[in-house]
């Protein structure tokens, strides 16, 4: 029971210092504000400069050599088997919905 009460009061304590303390970094003193120095002129416009520049011509290095030609492929014919149309079926089955004509399973 002890151990409660010490601990209620000492977070009472540290809101109350924290209370004061808020107060105190927004307390206005009622004097003017110090007064700021005036901001400094940056000058952003950049000069041109004197010095001369040097150029060299580039010279490009010679092509590479062309790669060699692949070696023919023969070609080779593909097996084709014989289309059977009869062995998968087709049939869409219909489907019951109690009275209501929505043409469902019915093609087109």
């Amino acid at each position: 029971m002890l151990r409660i009460i010490v601990s209620i009061l000492l977070g009472a304590g540290v809101a109350f210092a924290l209370f004061v303390l808020m107060a105190k970094l927004i307390e206005n003193s009622s004097r003017p504000a110090d007064e700021v120095p005036p901001a400094p002129v940056i000058d952003i416009v950049m000069q041109e400069p004197d010095d001369q520049t040097q150029t060299r011509t580039r010279v490009p290095p010679p092509p590479p050599p062309p790669p060699p030609q692949p070696p023919k492929m023969e070609q080779v014919e593909p097996e084709t088997a014989e289309p059977d149309a009869d062995g998968f079926s087709l049939a869409i089955p219909a489907i019951d919905t109690g009275g209501v004509g929505v043409n469902i399973g019915g093609v087109g």
